[in-house]
């Protein structure tokens, strides 16, 4: 047999062994293994002639107290590996207890398997190591990504602020021959910018780094700032652009900006190809199992495509064929992006196109990422009776408070201190009917919480703020927060991406301060470019500029008394003292109170725009002991909106 046996007696004497046994002992000098030895003296015959191969001397006083103490304590039976044998081989032995109280043994050598397990965990070693290489490369690949959008976006900031102010200068002196050239560089920067963030979005799909910020909002208003966007792309092809949107979609959850990228995208392909023609947008609902979806169709009346042409579409840096980039230009990867983006939101992209006869696209993703609760279900389905069931009017000849508060004893507590200064409370138990009483009520000021279940403070805010029919109305930011989210939260009032448009700058810093005549802006850049370019935009607006080019020199210029800007506009690359350090240094000191906006050129993770997050008039810290502070706060915005509406 190709196995070791041996027989023992009751009283631990070898009763017999095959010759495979002996031989195996022979071969390194134990001839006493024959019937009539002692287990014990078998025990000594290996320790003396090393019959095993250890790897030290206290793994081998280790393995001999074992195999002593279990022969003792054997039942039944036992299967163990041995130590490597003097002769390189492995071997597993399998002892059982018979009736007699003897003892049969059988070894079966399995070097072979070992040498594969050795191979094996080789392999895995390797594989190991392999991935770990792979993910240093794939940090150091997000790393480049996020640094090349800094410098890449940076000069071209410059680029195109330098040369919209000098359109504006050369319209202002009747110097036509400049302007079509200007409009030129002005045209191929922007341009530009959007080729670099095609570039940019496939490398951080491919690496796995997009990330989903998913929150709830009202798809016609995005759809509709969608159509306003593209309007202009419709017009330079003499193309009508149409929204339809009939479906009975009110909310969804999903991933705003995500959702704007995909439809622009298919918007300004639909454009591109279609000439003198019709664009529409249309939006459907398609239930399914697992949570329904949203279509969003993208029609138009264009050249199409053919089959083949189709099965190329969503190939990276591949259009229809070699003729449509000659002609219509572009990278041909603003489908493949729209694709996968589509994809990680639940949904897809597909196309149905006829040559000659245009082509629709169709977009579809989750309408609840997230999936909201049965109570919030059932509450959305009877608007009708909604606000007899949330709505608490009192002392009606106050001003009205609004309270958005998912925790009913946190509500009562504000509402109680509220009425005693008789003000008119209305409660809403989370963000969709917060918002919906907001429109419905306009009170003279929201109290707002931020942690809330499906749709936070922060996702209710930005709702309120892009509706003109309730976006004057004041907001106080009430939640409960630890200390460090509470000085994260604290953080920037506002932040642009760079290349920082004009218009969108001079809106922003509107919203934060008003329209004050003889406005101080301290700007906190590093690049003198775009210093430059801004300092030329703001002063035209007849605003004081005083600047500093990292962190660390703007601290010091604003420890200055006699220096309180109005706002600060502040960059988040810079050296010596960066845009996040600043915040965190200037949170800690009385001008904490400045409203800040960030210039970023950098492609910002959740965890950073979190940070940078805010919006808001003032964020207060729920507790027992801060309910009069809360009331105290309404009265000052309630007075100080009085006073505006006076002056």
């Amino acid at each position: 047999m190709p196995h070791g046996i041996s027989l023992w007696n009751a009283d631990d004497t070898l009763a017999m062994r095959n010759d495979l046994a002996f031989n195996i002992h022979k071969g390194v000098g134990i001839e006493t293994y024959q019937p009539g030895i002692s287990y014990k003296e078998q025990i000594e015959s290996w320790e003396k002639f090393d019959f095993f191969d250890f790897d030290n001397q206290e793994q081998k006083d280790d393995f001999f107290k074992s195999i002593k103490d279990s022969r003792k304590d054997l039942k039944g039976s036992m299967t163990v590996e041995t130590p490597k044998f003097y002769n390189g081989t492995y071997w597993q032995a399998t002892y059982k207890r018979l009736d007699d109280g003897g003892v049969f043994t059988i070894f079966s050598d399995i070097t072979e398997l070992k040498k594969r397990e050795e191979e094996l965990n080789k392999t895995i070693s390797e594989l190991d190591i392999a991935r770990e290489k792979a993910n240093a490369a794939n940090q150091t690949k997000s790393q480049f990504l996020a640094n090349m959008s800094h410098e890449l976006r940076t000069p071209l900031n410059a680029i195109i602020g330098l040369t919209e102010m000098l359109k504006e200068d050369a319209a202002d002196d009747g110097l036509d021959d400049f302007e079509e050239p200007l409009d030129r560089v002005f045209n191929a920067g922007k341009h530009l910018l959007t080729l670099i963030n095609d570039v940019l979005d496939l490398s951080k799909i491919e690496a796995g780094r997009v990330e989903l910020y998913n929150e709830t909002f009202e798809l016609k208003q995005i759809l509709d700032d969608v159509v306003k966007t593209s309007s202009t792309l419709a017009s330079k092809n003499e193309n009508q652009l149409v929204l339809e949107y009939n479906a009975d979609i009110d909310f969804v959850t999903a991933d705003q900006t995500r959702l704007k990228q995909v439809v622009l995208n298919l918007i300004s392909n639909a454009c591109k190809f279609t000439e003198k023609g019709k664009v529409t947008v249309s939006v459907d609902k398609i239930p399914q199992d697992g949570g329904d979806l949203i279509s969003i169709d993208v029609s138009d009346t264009g050249i199409g495509m053919s089959q083949e042409q189709m099965a190329k579409l969503f190939n990276s840096f591949v259009q229809a064929d070699s003729s449509t980039t000659r002609k219509y230009g572009g990278t041909g990867l603003g489908l493949v992006i729209s694709k996968q983006l589509a994809f990680l939101m639940g949904g897809d992209v597909v196309v149905n196109s006829e040559l000659g006869n245009g082509t629709t696209f169709t977009a579809t993703f989750l309408a609840d990422f997230i999936g909201a609760s049965e109570t919030l279900k059932n509450l959305s389905a009877q608007p009708s009776s909604l606000i007899e069931n949330v709505v608490s009017l009192e002392n009606s000849l106050g001003k009205t408070v609004l309270i958005i508060d998912d925790d009913p004893t946190v509500s009562e507590l504000m509402k109680r201190q509220l009425i005693k200064e008789n003000y008119k409370v209305v409660i809403a138990p989370n963000g969709k009917e917060g918002i919906r009483l907001a429109r419905d009520l306009k009170p003279d000021v929201i109290t707002l919480d931020i942690l809330m279940p499906e749709m936070d403070g922060w996702s209710v805010l930005r709702t309120l703020k892009a509706d003109p029919e309730v976006s004057d109305i004041p907001v106080i930011m009430a939640s409960i927060l630890d200390e460090k989210n509470k000085g994260f939260s604290l953080g920037a009032a506002d932040f642009l991406s760079k290349p920082v448009q004009k218009e969108y700058l001079m809106k922003s810093i509107r919203n934060l301060i008003g329209d004050k005549e003889n406005l101080k802006i301290c700007l906190i850049e590093d690049d003198d470019s775009l210093r430059f370019t801004m300092r030329e935009i703001l002063e035209k607006q007849n605003v004081k500029i005083i600047e500093a080019e990292n962190g660390k020199i703007g601290m010091s210029i604003l420890q200055n008394e006699e220096i309180k800007p109005d706002l600060i506009l502040l960059d988040l690359m810079m050296p010596v003292m960066n845009g996040f350090e600043f915040l965190k240094t200037i949170r800690e000191t009385e001008l904490g109170t400045i409203p800040i906006l960030v210039l970023t050129g950098a492609d910002l993770s959740e965890e950073e725009k979190k940070f940078l997050s805010g919006e808001t008039l003032k964020i207060l810290e729920k507790s027992d002991d801060t309910f009069s502070t809360i009331v105290k706060e309404v009265g000052n915005v309630l007075k100080a909106s009085s006073n505006k509406g006076e002056s």
